[in-house]
């Protein structure tokens, strides 16, 4: 059995008794599980869609819980640009982040930081290769300066 239901300005294609295709403004989709409390309506995202945020941001992967879990790609309201993996709506594990200014950091983040080996390429050209913690570098890495083709072997505190 088959019901179209529409509610505050969702388009709800009923497959299952709590299981819905969700169709939402913008040509946004996704799917996931209905359910109805009270007379309200709370919907929780599951599997793969992209989402259209107020301010300009968006977010293209894949949702559990109705958080960022697994994989995708989030672009903010600044056009910096994540691509990876995610753990309740946190960068975590392997990614690549993209800044507006044209810099580049690659590599492992945990709790939305920086945390792990990674590298970052500056946009005058400088390089570091290393290891983060909470954001910044720390531990040993390498830093390649462009204009001068120095490189520092280093242990950041």
């Amino acid at each position: 059995m088959e019901a179209l239901i529409t509610v505050i300005g969702l388009t709800i294609k009923r497959m299952a008794k709590e299981h819905f295709n969700i169709q939402m403004e913008k040509n946004t989709r996704g799917s996931g599980v209905m359910t109805i409390r009270m007379g309200k309506v709370f919907f929780k995202r599951t599997s793969i869609g992209t989402y259209s945020y107020a301010d300009g941001g968006k977010y293209q992967g894949e949702w559990r819980d109705n958080k960022r879990n697994g994989k995708g790609k989030f672009i903010d309201h600044d056009n910096n640009e994540y691509n990876g993996d995610w753990k309740d709506d946190k960068r975590q594990g392997i990614g690549v982040m993209r800044y507006c200014n044209g810099e580049t950091f690659s590599g492992e983040w945990q709790n939305d930081c920086r945390n792990g080996k990674g590298s970052y390429k500056y946009s005058n050209g400088d390089r570091y290769k290393g290891e983060y913690r909470n954001d910044r570098r720390q531990g040993r890495g390498k830093l390649i300066v462009r204009n001068y083709r120095d490189i520092y072997l280093c242990e950041w505190e």
